[in-house]
């Protein structure tokens, strides 16, 4: 049990934690108080480490006057020297007996200073794999150590041989996605080959309390030259997870979403929303579809009902941060795969369903979908939208699946293709798209528009995401209010909160929040939005993580513009966002997720299903990315003849 010192302790967890102004507290009371150096034992030191980290970070509290700060600063440069003294006695006789004496917040700082001070030089290759051995746990802060770890390499990786975590310390540092603050620091021996890497990952596939999350990050992961497993491991991992998997259903550990799409005939609204515990219910109007007279007004149905895009352009049916709850996004992933939540695997259900049923509708009408893009672009996008030259032709009706696909396939490649050709010229030369046979990445593939999108960059952005948009900062939860808002955005937009409504930790970040002017306080004492578009601004990339620039109005442009001249944002000159090009490519190939559908390649390679059902799914999949590059093609070029035109 956690003694009440240890407890009560300073800490240092990251510069993007909320506690640090709960912990300065601390820190002032203990700065305060006389102690004599010669009372301080090595979690005391190790303690005033951690307040000189704060420091290091530029973390003071907002009632620190300078002379405050700098007799502060002097008190922990004293004790930071009594620490450098102290570490100079560990030897081979003491080291043990210190580990053991250490409270486990410090653990990692301990070792810390054996690096920063060099002490590794003085404990011997024995006395080290001893403490490797007796304390095994901190092998996940010694593999943080730079020239700790190539002082003792061979020792090293001749004890992660035969360490059962080894396999998951691996994969946590080569193949798990982190967030920002809880990246692991972990270097591993020179020594340690690609070969000795597999058999410690053979040897973790070989045992019965292997870690399902860890098997699929195996299962997942993508070969570069810090770890490469043969076809016959991975095959294993495949099998594992399939064991590991069959057994947790067989004991009940999962739970079912869905997802019901129908159509009404008496329905008057365009579309009605409802659910059922886990299953979303959609039900759409036929009386709606029956006004669309047009190939326009029926193409325009994946945008305006359906949902495809949204009012700025950008596709919904990305999988989004903001999307993700709170155990989705702790649930261990691979940074090579593509992150799928229940609202994700909603959105695709959904979009996959109204496509099957539109069709079924279209065909009551003497028509399909495929007869509905072919008119769009014939009679809209290309006379209207001045693309007049844009190509693109669909399979014949009787045609089969496997053969529609095959044919599809290189269509897309050439339809997009052809604007950047017009992109880069203002026309299509056919002659030289022949001649061009390189692929062409959907990141490279330019807007006619300058601008295009901006995205967030630097420190004062993630700051004030989290002060303003985490849950997890709890600036949100106010009393009387509680836990009715998840963040304190949404709290300020929403009530009227006072100053002293806040704790003392809060008050300290709100503080923060009016010297920096993103907010202030009103003679009634209310804390009040002072940089009301501003923070607009930080909430839509919050949610999107990009903003479509030219589809916002001049006076939030403006905004965008400074904020890109200050550094807070950045422009790119793309026809899909950042997050549009990973979810193409997910669908499409496998250049950058191991977990993707790699439909262009799978039937361009005969390593399809043979089963209709599943093609007849595929080319569904592969209709809704035409569509949606369509879609995306027509919020371009009306952007552009909107900039003409101003």
């Amino acid at each position: 049990m956690m003694g009440a010192k240890e407890n009560n302790r300073v800490v240092f967890y990251s510069k993007y934690d909320s506690a640090w102004a709960h912990n300065l507290i601390r820190a002032e009371k203990l700065l305060d108080n006389e102690i004599k150096d010669d009372k301080l034992d090595l979690n005391d030191l190790l303690e005033f480490h951690h307040i000189k980290l704060y420091f290091d970070h530029n973390f003071y509290l907002d009632s620190w006057d300078e002379t405050s700060k700098n007799k502060y600063k002097g008190l922990i440069d004293q004790k930071f020297e009594i620490a450098r003294i102290f570490f100079l006695t560990i030897s081979d006789e003491n080291i043990i007996d210190y580990i053991n004496l250490l409270e486990y917040r410090y653990k990692e700082s301990f070792w810390d200073l054996i690096e920063y001070f060099q002490v590794f030089k003085k404990i011997s290759t024995e006395v080290f794999v001893i403490v490797l051995n007796k304390f095994d746990w901190h092998i996940r802060y010694i593999l943080a150590l730079k020239n700790t770890m190539r002082h003792y390499d061979n020792d090293i990786r001749e004890f992660l041989m035969d360490y059962k975590d080894t396999a998951q310390l691996l994969m946590s540092k080569l193949e798990e996605k982190h967030r920002y603050d809880s990246e692991p620091r972990y270097l591993f021996p020179n020594s340690l080959t690609l070969s000795d890497k597999e058999k410690i990952i053979e040897k973790y596939l070989d045992r019965e309390d292997a870690n399902l999350n860890y098997v699929n990050l195996i299962l997942k992961s993508k070969d570069s030259k810090e770890l490469k497993l043969s076809p016959k491991i991975r095959l294993k991992a495949k099998k594992k997870a399939t064991e590991l998997n069959e057994e947790i259903l067989k004991h009940g550990h999962s739970w079912k979403v869905g997802v019901e799409v129908a159509i009404s005939k008496d329905q008057i609204e365009a579309v009605k929303y409802s659910s059922d515990t886990n299953t979303l219910k959609v039900c759409y109007s036929e009386q709606y579809f029956n006004q669309q007279e047009n190939t326009l007004e029926l193409f325009h149905v994946f945008s305006q009902v359906f949902d495809y895009i949204d009012r700025d352009g950008l596709i919904t049916l990305v999988s989004k941060t903001a999307e993700l709850d709170v155990l989705e996004t702790i649930f261990m992933e691979s940074k090579n795969e593509y992150k799928k939540g229940d609202t994700f695997f909603r959105k695709d259900c959904l979009s996959q369903l109204q496509l099957i049923i539109f069709d079924d509708y279209l065909s009551r009408r003497d028509t399909s979908i495929e007869q509905t893009i072919d008119g769009y672009l014939n009679d809209f996008l290309r006379p209207n939208l001045d693309i007049v030259q844009l190509r693109f032709s669909f399979p014949s009706k009787s045609a089969s699946y496997i053969e529609k696909i095959r044919t599809l396939a290189p269509e897309l490649d050439s339809l997009l293709k052809q604007y950047q050709l017009f992109v880069n010229d203002n026309e299509i030369d056919f002659e030289l798209l022949e001649l061009d046979s390189t692929p062409l990445r959907f990141s490279e593939i330019s807007s006619l528009n300058s601008k295009k999108y901006a995205y967030a960059k630097g420190e004062l952005f993630t700051k004030l995401k989290y002060i303003f948009f985490s849950s997890q900062s709890l600036m949100g939860f106010v009393k009387p209010h509680e836990s009715k808002y998840e963040n304190l955005y949404a709290l300020l937009t929403n009530e009227k909160v006072k100053f002293y409504d806040f704790e003392n930790y809060q008050r300290d970040v709100i503080n923060d929040m009016v010297s920096e002017q993103y907010l202030y306080i009103d003679p009634d004492n209310y804390v009040r939005i002072k940089k009301d578009i501003f923070l607009l601004i930080i909430a839509e990339l919050n949610q999107n993580e990009v903003i479509s620039y030219w589809n916002h109005e001049i006076f939030i442009r403006e905004v965008i513009d400074k904020m890109v001249e200050n550094g807070i944002l950045y422009f790119q000159q793309t026809l899909f966002t950042i997050h549009e090009q990973k979810y193409l490519n997910f669908y499409l190939n496998k250049k950058e997720f191991t977990n993707g559908l790699d439909l262009r390649n799978k039937y361009l390679h005969g390593t399809n299903s043979v089963v209709e059902k599943e093609q007849k799914f595929d080319y569904y999949i592969l209709l809704r990315i035409i569509i949606l590059v369509f879609l995306k093609m027509e919020d371009d070029l009306v952007i552009a003849k909107y900039i003409a035109k101003s």
